[in-house]
């Protein structure tokens, strides 16, 4: 009784392994989509710092000591700033002179700096996608995170 579980017991160890009798190649095709998912995770997660400004840390919780990680956090933390600061700043002068001709002005102003905004972050998420090297325009040379 005990010869007939062992070979089960074989066949269920080997399916937990991913082993299959008849094609033994299956373990690196398996293997290349691991590296491939974790490619794919990279460029998802250095999207989000382009895509939500607040996501700047999450490259560097998940690949801290990577230069290409500190790149994309830095340049999504440039962006947040800019757009907070802008947005503040122009909101205020806005609400100011909301009844003059420099509240349209401002509102306009801010219009055209988030815009802009959402312009670096496409630029910055194909840069992603395409694996370019480069720095996105305008922000890629102010260094935050060394």
């Amino acid at each position: 009784m005990s010869e007939d579980k062992l070979p089960e017991d074989e066949e269920k160890k080997d399916a937990e392994n991913g082993v299959n009798e008849n094609n033994a190649e299956e373990k690196e095709p398996r293997k290349k989509n691991s590296a491939e998912e974790e490619k794919a995770t990279r460029k998802v997660i250095f999207s989000l710092c382009y895509i939500w400004g607040v996501l700047f840390f999450l490259p560097l919780l998940m690949y801290g000591s990577d230069k290409e990680a500190r790149r994309h956090a830095n340049e999504g933390l440039v962006m947040l700033i800019i757009s907070l600061a802008g947005n503040i700043l122009f909101g205020v002068f806005m609400r100011v002179n909301a009844d003059g001709a420099f509240g349209i002005v401002f509102g306009i102003l801010l219009g055209l700096l988030n815009f802009g905004i959402f312009i670096l972050a496409v630029i910055g998420i194909v840069y992603v996608v395409k694996e370019r090297e480069e720095p996105v325009p305008l922000i890629g040379n102010i260094t935050l995170i060394k």
